[in-house]
């Protein structure tokens, strides 16, 4: 084996310029056509703005479903969009594309640091090469953009880096960080790599004859069993209340079991096959090429300074012969037997990233069998075989990297998606779902709460066949403040009365009336979180709030953060060390306790009373206090519906001058025409988001803010209390500075 002492620079230079090359793309303005990079991008943006409202981990995303909200992060992997955060001041498009570009380099860089002391640094560099340059790589990041999956190809190296240290008495720490970055990267690829991680691990405790270490392997999985539990008991216990459980997601991976020569495919790789009836991707030709090469080489007669580098090489060929058998037809009987199992990958080709990183560590072999051939010179001139083999590695890698580079990048699709900063937001959000009949950043709706009755494709429009319906009495309410996605409320009616919120329910969501909880569930079409406020005066409260499986999860991941740096420094040793270990595990208890109890910070809107007859309050809203000539206005209206109508009438805010003349406006469906008034459901509590332009030319000073409703055909205000000539309600000034 080679030295531990750390490499030169150049090998990490090599593999940023082939990223570079690869990911070339990523540099251009904009983003691109993909499968799944709006899903991502949305999502990464809606993370960044809850974090920056004090919400660490925010398990529904109530920007999402056209305002509704889904869990998202309840059930999908959440670490590569906080990943991508320390980038979010530069946009989210930019944030995103970054985040790749380095993950690409980074999963580079930690396989060339796993190899080297196994095969050798001409070796393991180019093993890392192929890591970053197979044509599944550039599936991951141009047709699919799949970023979580993506940024999944970190940790394999690490954890099995990692792995190699536990027969040291070394590196237990990174094991147990390895697998838990890989749980909450893409749990899917955590699954897939499972298996193999268990065979390298078995495989190395047969060749060293020592079993200790495997006590060590298994404390590491299960401390990131504990520190992942937050995500992942959630994840199992409460998938029945969303699409997630339906038993028809566990058969559609037979769909994309191909044959043979689908899977190996044409020597340059053909993207198009991920857009044709029963998608599937292909290995490509080139890996084919290089895998079989790999084998080849493996069947030489090594030699005693060989036969040490032979072991890394033989398991990155197994690894990838099994991924491609359980990519291929041929493995359908053990997708069925193990369909509980597996049937959630959805797509067979997920393991063409297993197989990509035994490519990977298998072309190391390919490389390292040149070594043999330089050393037959012997004596004084050792020197001239040592020269000839570090040539002949190069050669050969840089054939074989050149090989897969020409294979991934000649028919590489790139179409461009010309889109801003300033345009991800989440009406554009809502524009390309409802385009695409989708709901909740999937294509599978997947994340939808069971209560929701509506088809997917309806959820962001009108009702076919809108009808009045009766009206509650109106009660007085005042919105007193906002947290995140949840509402403080004053009420004051003389009969009970049906509070809705504009969310679907999902087990977290309660209402609270003067502190005490009351029942809440789902109704309606469209599953609405309810409650029945009684008669009288009413603090209310709604909020997102832990269920007892939530809560259970997160002391289990703090105890088992707690205990990790007592396991990585196992024997402690000294009084210096034992004191940190025990701050350390002090520090993720109180953190435990504590942090998760901040929550997002509250917000107080401008508490308004208006009524629009028997249809509609007003009852808040939400602006900046200052602007300047030029900005765009978000001006935030919250309606308490009355009744449900048999039509779409129109919100509007208009910024007015001392003299009540229209400096600006913003007239539209109240939600951007997503949640029409003909959607309103009787006791709903509506947001209702608006732009404003500031004209840029305009003078400084205080301006008023005004709005209302108001019926189009045949034109008429609705606003009847207080009363206005104009059927305009002064929600507040802006000082434009």
């Amino acid at each position: 084996m080679e030295s531990r002492r750390l490499s030169p620079l150049w090998p990490y230079l090599v593999l940023a310029l082939l990223t570079l090359l690869v990911g070339a793309h990523l540099l251009r303005s904009g983003l691109w056509v993909s499968g799944d990079g709006l899903h991502h991008l949305y999502r990464l943006a809606a993370l960044t703005r809850y974090l920056r409202q004090g919400a660490l981990y925010p398990r529904w995303i109530g920007e999402f479903a056209f305002g509704y909200g889904v869990p998202v992060f309840n059930f999908y992997s959440p670490l590569s969009y906080y990943l991508a955060q320390p980038l979010a001041p530069l946009g989210p498009v930019w944030a995103l594309k970054l985040t790749m570009l380095l993950g690409l380099f980074a999963s580079g860089a930690l396989l060339y640091r796993f190899a080297l002391p196994h095969v050798g640094r001409v070796p393991a560099l180019a093993a890392a090469a192929v890591y970053i340059c197979a044509p599944y790589r550039c599936v991951d990041l141009y047709p699919r953009a799949a970023l979580a999956e993506h940024m999944a190809f970190l940790w394999p190296p690490l954890i099995l880096w990692a792995c190699d240290g536990l027969w040291e008495g070394r590196r237990r720490g990174w094991q147990a960080l390895g697998w838990a970055g890989l749980v909450l990267t893409h749990s899917f690829t955590a699954l897939m790599f499972a298996p193999f991680f268990a065979l390298y691990l078995g495989w190395w405790a047969w060749r060293r004859r020592q079993a200790r270490p495997l006590a060590w392997a298994v404390l590491s999985l299960a401390l990131a069993l504990g520190l992942t539990a937050f995500f992942w008991l959630p994840l199992g216990a409460e998938q029945r209340y969303v699409g997630l459980g339906m038993p028809d997601t566990t058969r559609g991976y037979r769909n994309h079991l191909v044959g043979l020569v689908n899977l190996v495919g044409p020597m340059l790789y053909d993207y198009t096959t991920g857009e044709r009836p029963g998608a599937y991707f292909a290995f490509g030709a080139a890996p084919t090429a290089v895998l079989l090469a790999s084998m080849v080489a493996l069947l030489r007669r090594p030699g005693k300074e060989q036969e040490e580098g032979r072991f890394l090489p033989a398991f990155g060929v197994i690894t990838s012969l099994a991924a491609l058998f359980m990519a291929g037809r041929l493995s359908q009987p053990l997708w069925d037997v193990l369909a509980p199992l597996l049937g959630p990958l959805q797509f067979p080709w997920r393991f063409l990233g297993m197989a990509t990183l035994g490519l990977a560590l298998g072309s190391a072999g390919l490389i390292q069998m040149l070594a043999h051939i330089g050393f037959r010179v012997k004596g004084a001139y050792r020197f001239v075989g040592q020269l000839r083999a570090v040539v002949l590695q190069a050669s050969v890698g840089g054939i074989v990297v050149a090989l897969l580079l020409a294979g991934s990048l000649a028919r590489l699709p790139f179409v461009p998606l010309p889109l801003t900063a300033a345009e991800v937001t989440p009406e554009h959000l809502w524009a390309f779902e409802r385009e695409t009949g989708q709901a909740g950043t999937t294509w599978g709706g997947e994340f939808l709460p069971v209560g929701v009755k509506e088809q997917r494709w309806a959820l962001g429009r009108a009702p076919e066949a809108p009808r009045d319906g009766p009206t509650i009495p109106a009660p007085t309410v005042r919105l007193a403040s906002r947290a995140g996605d949840g509402f403080t409320l004053t009420v004051e009616n003389d009969v009970p009365w049906p509070f809705r919120l504009h969310a679907f329910y999902f087990p977290g969501w309660q209402v609270r009336v003067d502190g005490h909880p009351v029942p809440t569930a789902a109704t309606g079409e469209m599953g609405l979180v309810t409650a029945e406020v009684p008669a009288g005066q009413h603090v209310v409260e709604v909020r997102f709030e832990p269920t007892g499986v939530r809560l259970a999860g997160r002391w289990v991941s703090g105890l088992s953060l707690a205990a990790l740096p007592l396991a990585a420094s196992w024997p402690l040793r000294g009084w210096r060390r034992r004191a940190i270990a025990g701050g350390l595990a002090c520090l993720a208890l109180l953190a435990t306790a504590f942090i998760p109890g901040l929550g997002p910070r509250p917000v107080r809107p401008a508490p308004l009373q208006a009524l629009f007859g028997d249809q509609a309050e007003l009852v808040g809203a939400e602006f900046p206090a200052r602007a300047r000539p030029g900005e765009r206005l978000s001006v935030q209206l919250y309606w308490l519906a009355l009744r449900q109508v048999g039509r779409n009438d129109k919100a509007f805010v208009h910024l007015t001058d001392a003299e009540g003349r229209v400096i600006a406006q913003h007239d539209g469906d109240p939600g951007g025409g997503f949640t029409p008034t003909s959607r309103w459901q009787p006791g709903e509590l509506v947001e209702d988001r608006h732009y404003v332009d500031v004209p840029p030319d305009l003078p400084a000073g205080r301006y008023r803010l005004k709005a209302g409703l108001y019926q189009f055909e045949p034109f008429r205000n609705l606003l009847t209390e207080p009363p206005s000539a104009d059927g305009r309600v002064d929600i507040g000034e802006v000082v434009i500075r």
